[in-house]
C-alpha cells in the first residue's frame, strides 16, 4: 500500500491507514476482496506475499496472495493470484 498511500516516497502511511480506507485486491480471474486499512496498521503479519518459506508461491496463488492471522484475514479474504491492488475511500 506504500505505493498508493505513501505519496512520492512510497512508504506506508500508518496515520492515513488508521483514519481508514478500503483496500480492494483483484485476482487474475476477476475475483476481488476488500479489506479495511485499519487491519493493516501495526500488523506486520497481514501481508501480500510473493513466496512462502523461501519458495515461490504455488501456481494457484502466484504472483501474490493476501495472508495473515484468521482474526484479520478470514479464509474468504485470502485471495490468491492478485494482479491489482486499489485504494478506495471508506464508505460513508
Amino acid at each position: 500500500m506504500g505505493e498508493v498511500d505513501g505519496g512520492r516516497d512510497m512508504t506506508y502511511n500508518a496515520a492515513l491507514a488508521r483514519k481508514g480506507y478500503r483496500i480492494r485486491l483483484y485476482s487474475a480471474s476477476g475475483a476481488s476482496v476488500t479489506i479495511s486499512s485499519k487491519v493493516t496498521v501495526r500488523r506486520s503479519s497481514v501481508i501480500v506475499a510473493n513466496g512462502h518459506d523461501g519458495a515461490a508461491l504455488h501456481d494457484l496463488f502466484y504472483p501474490l496472495r493476501l495472508v495473515g492471522p484468521p482474526a484479520y484475514t478470514p479464509a474468504n479474504t485470502r485471495l490468491g493470484c492478485i494482479t491489482k491492488i486499489v485504494m478506495l475511500p471508506m464508505k460513508p
